[in-house]
């Protein structure tokens, strides 16, 4: 389709005069092609600008008769003379606009006879949308893909993104109802949102069934059921107004805190534990989408906070994070150094911090060598301790069952650092250590499972510096094993550090690809 084509079809749109068919084709258009997509939202943005000055300006002309004394038959001819004027100006600007957007060498097209089409009443673009794995009960569905507008949605399952152009993200999972009012304004009823003002946004009011919540610069979650409202302030603080209440009877409640109040009495809130609820921060399975299927699993830490509990985080797991056996102590999740890294922004991130003899570990879905010739794994890894005695860190992936022979601890795969600051191996019971002392805090760690015969496995080691190129697979490793039997299922992965040591982890991807946990 050539631009005077779609342009056509644009003026059909924004005049409300498209065709079913007409309809149809616009839309297939635009989600197959970018450039369209983008000349369609500049072209509508710059009509409802257009639109928008229009209405002030009468509006404005209209407050200026009357708050003052009755018009004079003179003012009211001047009066319409300008809006007519305006009207007029309005009308040749966007002929213009239109034609310098579709006109050719050869011929130049005249748009609904050099009328200026009107924006559409039913469409008011808020922002951008990001979904996964989503199936809607209701969904406001904007002109063209990717974009919403003021709405009702019913999410039944998965997770979606709402980006509002006016610095707000509310992250919604399902089952979730919410509805969207202004750029500035929302009502949950009934599930679960995570709420990320920015500092520069003008603020945003979001609306539950008991009272109103005002953000102060901040990011935080909700949870609305048929008994209870819970808040959890992640950063900032929010201010929970209930309904009907006065101006000055509020509750502040602080970054770091959590409080519930009863659909009874939503006057009076209880403290609760911070993080009790496990909200969806990020849109972690976005990576899967974004993999095309190659990523087995992954974890970002970006679900949780404080101290791990057994709730979810990431994809392709089966169950969540815990210590090994009966044992009580457990990591933390902390945020990532900021700046950037490995070619990322990990500004505002978080990570899972490992220390002091901590070991925590977690159940893959499926194990890993089922059905693969080979696995790709890959995590960041930053340093925060000194390197000296008992300060190692191991990531090591071995059999979940209980009661495992002693034999197959032997078989288990292990990879880290050594205290001393060397890259290791472990497979068949030997470990495989290299020369070179690891020097820098951060650093990108990369292991390759190959399978050799039908059940002999090769591993191999590689270990990044920021800067150090990772676009394409390495054609040297730093550390590589013998090849050796592995006769059970590795379905488990366990992170360890040594009693002095203190490490955090991050990105912890799972696929069959190199791209697929290098490369987003």
């Amino acid at each position: 389709m050539n631009q005077q084509e779609l342009g056509q079809l644009v003026a059909s749109y924004t005049s409300g005069n498209i065709s079913a068919d007409e309809h149809a084709e616009l839309a297939t258009k635009l989600r197959q092609n970018a450039d369209s997509r983008r000349l369609f939202r500049e072209l509508v943005d710059l009509e409802f600008g257009l639109t928008c000055l229009a209405n002030e300006i009468a509006e404005t002309q209209m407050l200026t008769v009357s708050t003052g004394p009755p018009p004079s038959p003179n003012s009211r001819r001047r009066l319409t003379i300008g809006m007519l004027t305006f009207a007029a100006s309005l009308i040749a600007v966007s002929a213009f606009v239109w034609i310098v957007y579709f006109a050719s060498s050869a011929n130049k097209i005249v748009i609904n006879n050099g009328v200026s089409p009107s924006l559409r009443t039913d469409w008011n673009g808020l922002g951008s949308i990001r979904q996964t794995n989503c199936s809607w009960d209701k969904f406001a569905s904007g002109p063209f893909e990717g974009q919403f507008s003021v709405g009702q949605y019913k999410l039944k399952t998965g997770v979606a993104e709402l980006n509002f152009n006016s610095g707000t993200t509310i992250t919604i999972e399902g089952p979730c109802e919410l509805n969207v009012n202004s750029k500035f304004t929302a009502e949950l009823t009934a599930g679960k949102v995570v709420m990320n003002v920015s500092d520069i946004s003008d603020g945003f009011l979001l609306k539950t069934p008991m009272a109103h919540v005002v953000d102060d610069g901040t990011e935080y979650a909700v949870s609305v059921d048929d008994d209870v409202t819970e808040i959890h302030v992640f950063d900032g603080s929010v201010v929970w107004q209930p309904n009907g209440a006065e101006e000055s009877d509020y509750q502040r409640i602080d970054a770091g805190e959590a409080t519930q109040f009863s659909r009874s009495n939503g006057a009076i809130g209880k403290r609760i534990p911070f993080g009790q609820r496990q909200f969806v921060r990020r849109l972690e399975a976005a990576k899967q989408s974004d993999a095309e299927g190659n990523l087995i699993a992954y974890d970002g830490f970006e679900n949780l906070a404080g101290r791990i509990r057994s709730g979810r985080s990431g994809f392709g797991w089966d169950g969540g994070w815990h210590p090994p056996g009966r044992r009580r102590a457990n990591a933390m999740i902390v945020d990532s150094p900021p700046g950037i890294a490995f070619g990322h922004d990990r500004t505002g991130l978080r990570m899972i911090q490992v220390g002091n003899g901590i070991t925590i570990q977690r159940t893959l879905e499926e194990p890993l060598l089922k059905n693969h010739q080979s696995v790709y794994i890959s995590f960041v890894l930053y340093r925060e301790s000194s390197f000296g005695e008992r300060s190692s860190f191991q990531l090591s992936i071995g059999d979940s069952s209980v009661g495992r022979p002693a034999r197959r601890k032997v078989n288990g795969i292990g990879l880290g650092i050594t205290s001393e600051g060397f890259p290791f191996l472990k497979h068949g019971g030997v470990i495989h250590e290299v020369a070179n002392r690891v020097t820098h805090e951060l650093m990108l760690c990369v292991a390759r499972i190959v399978a050799i015969d039908d059940s002999i496995y090769l591993v191999q080691f590689r270990v990044f510096a920021d800067g150090d190129s990772i676009s394409a697979e390495p054609t040297s490793w730093t550390v590589s094993s013998s090849p050796n039997p592995i006769d059970f299922e590795l379905n488990r992965i366990q992170l360890s550090s040594g009693d002095k040591g203190l490490w955090r982890v991050d990105e912890l991807r799972i696929g069959k690809t190199w791209d697929s946990i290098l490369n987003d």
